[in-house]
């Protein structure tokens, strides 16, 4: 086949839990078996979704992870003949992919910013996904027109915003020039409280004294008030 454009990708997910094929061939070989799968997914991930196996990429998948040519080919035909890869493509094209690695790697690349995302014809496993590339353009458009939309209900309730001035538009209000801090805010609020304190006490005062009890009731008043008017009370007018 002709050398095409490498698609790999840096990672790829593992399940939690085998399915059949896999715990099969748990049972069978192992962890060697399992470990050899997850190997030659590596390699597909690597390159994309679909690797060549030649006879010089099974002897150099041999070198690398240690075992012997007769075992790895008893474990790659367990695994096309319980679908982890898929027979008819192997058969004739001898190519290593299948419908699950398809998948699995269009849906890693739609959320990514790989581009020309197409599969190969001959090798597509996923009608469904035969165009992922104008897939992942329309579910940008659509989130771009979206977007659009949202922008320009926040102009029609709120106006334009400022370039560059700073400045709120004319109908969000404007602040004082010189505002007044919170400390000369409660200064007057004393200052008020004070004087209407004064002012109770200067017509208590005033008031004209008959007999010996109101004296009394004056004197308690005026010890009462006396911590809140050091200098004494204030005289009458």
């Amino acid at each position: 086949m002709a050398r095409r454009m490498r698609h790999g990708l840096d990672y790829f997910p593992l399940d939690t839990s085998w399915d059949l094929s896999m715990r099969l061939l748990k049972a069978k070989y192992g962890l060697e078996g399992l470990g050899t799968v997850i190997q030659l997914m590596q390699m597909i991930y690597r390159e994309g979704y679909y690797i060549e196996w030649s006879s010089e990429t099974r002897q150099l998948f041999c070198a690398e992870n240690q075992i012997d040519e007769p075992k790895l080919n008893a474990i790659l035909e367990f695994c096309l003949g319980h679908g982890l890869f898929n027979q008819d493509l192997f058969k004739q094209y001898s190519v290593l992919t299948s419908q699950a690695i398809q998948r699995q790697w269009i849906k890693i690349c739609l959320y990514s910013k790989h581009k020309n995302l197409g599969i190969d014809a001959r090798l597509n496993l996923c009608p469904e996904n035969s165009d992922a590339y104008g897939q992942k353009r329309e579910y940008l458009d659509s989130t771009s027109g979206k977007n659009a939309q949202n922008s320009e209900s926040l102009r029609d309730n709120f106006g334009d915003f400022p370039d560059n001035d700073g400045d709120f538009p004319d109908n969000c209000g404007k602040f004082p020039q010189n505002p007044r801090n919170m400390q000369e805010i409660g200064t007057e609020i004393k200052e008020k409280e004070n004087k209407e304190k004064k002012s109770t006490l200067a017509e208590f005062c005033a008031q004209p004294v008959e007999n010996k009890r109101e004296i009394q009731a004056l004197i308690k008043a005026l010890a009462q008030k006396k911590s809140a008017f050091p200098n004494g009370p204030p005289a009458s007018k």
